[in-house]
């Protein structure tokens, strides 16, 4: 943001001049008008004529003061672009380092995450594997009914 303020404050400045500037052309346009108008019409008394001719001369001046600072505002604004440049590139890099750090960080933290929940490389893990296979391949359901007969049912003394 700190690289963005002065440029956007001169980039203001621009535009409020540019406003200025086409407000001042377009009340000259309007005066010339007048002033053509007010020539051509014979009810029009010479004093009028001389102020329609004094408004135009008057924005006529005000136009070319406008001008002069909307042209000066853009030149600074053109000659700043190269540092703002750099502003912009350096608050770039900065982001670009944050990130890299950001994502080596959670690269890091999934890669401990993966390794703490993989079985595979614990030692007790054939061993575990085997007796639970034992288990499974020692259950004989002739036998489960007989004890369980033989303790809660029909078989029970």
């Amino acid at each position: 943001m700190r690289a963005q303020k002065p440029w956007a404050k001169l980039y203001t400045k621009v535009d409020k001049y540019k406003r200025e500037y086409h407000t001042a052309t377009k009340n000259l346009k309007m005066a010339e008008t007048q002033e053509n108008n007010s020539k051509l019409d014979a009810a029009v008394t010479l004093e009028q004529k001389q102020k329609a001719t004094d408004k135009v001369d008057k924005c006529r001046k005000e136009k070319e003061g406008a001008k002069q600072k909307y042209t000066e505002a853009i030149q600074e604004l053109n000659r700043y672009n190269p540092k703002y440049m750099d502003d912009m590139n350096e608050v770039f890099m900065r982001c670009q380092a944050f990130e890299k750090d950001r994502l080596t960080s959670f690269r890091d933290f999934i890669g401990k995450t993966q390794k703490c929940l993989d079985l595979s490389s614990r030692p007790q893990l054939p061993t575990i594997v085997q007796q639970f296979s034992q288990s499974i391949k020692s259950m004989d359901a002739d036998t489960d009914l007989r004890v369980w007969s033989d303790t809660n049912g029909a078989g029970m003394k």
